[in-house]
């Protein structure tokens, strides 16, 4: 379990929350997306009903498939919407760390994609936890200017 996390540099702390909310973000699409899944298969369900021989007072089932179809585009918008925003935000996280070295990469990636400690990466670095720290720190520090630079642009 790591320790929040916080810097007195502002910049620093904001890249710090951004890379904290990227494992959060994949969680939120792979949730999305099964919504929308379960929602497709809910609209087919109800829109291969064939409501041509019921015969219900006030035309209620075919009242109630429109509504339905209405309801699920909407949802069907927003999710896409939702799902696009996120994944943008992932990829510009991803895009930022690939502008770093390749152990800046690696530690900032271990360290707060995969959850792991400084020193389960020091071990598997095989470099040592002062070390695996020094290189986090710069990292960030390169990781808060092209946070700048990107919000700037």
């Amino acid at each position: 379990m790591q320790r929040i996390r916080r810097s007195t540099n502002m910049q620093v702390q904001l890249a710090i929350d951004e890379l904290d909310r990227y494992r959060a973000r994949v969680a939120r699409i792979m949730r999305l997306k099964e919504r929308k899944t379960e929602l497709e298969i809910n609209y087919t369900a109800v829109r291969g009903i064939d409501y041509s021989k019921v015969c219900v007072q006030g035309g209620m089932p075919k009242d109630y498939l429109v509504e339905t179809a209405i309801k699920w585009a909407d949802i069907d918008k927003e999710l896409d919407e939702l799902i696009l925003q996120n994944q943008r935000e992932l990829n510009l996280i991803e895009y930022k760390l690939s502008l770093l070295k390749t152990i800046e990469q690696t530690v900032l990636f271990k360290y707060f994609i995969e959850g792991r400690s400084v020193m389960e990466i020091a071990t598997l670095l095989q470099y040592s936890e002062q070390g695996v720290r020094k290189i986090k720190t710069n990292a960030l520090k390169k990781y808060a200017e092209l946070f700048i630079e990107h919000k700037e642009n």
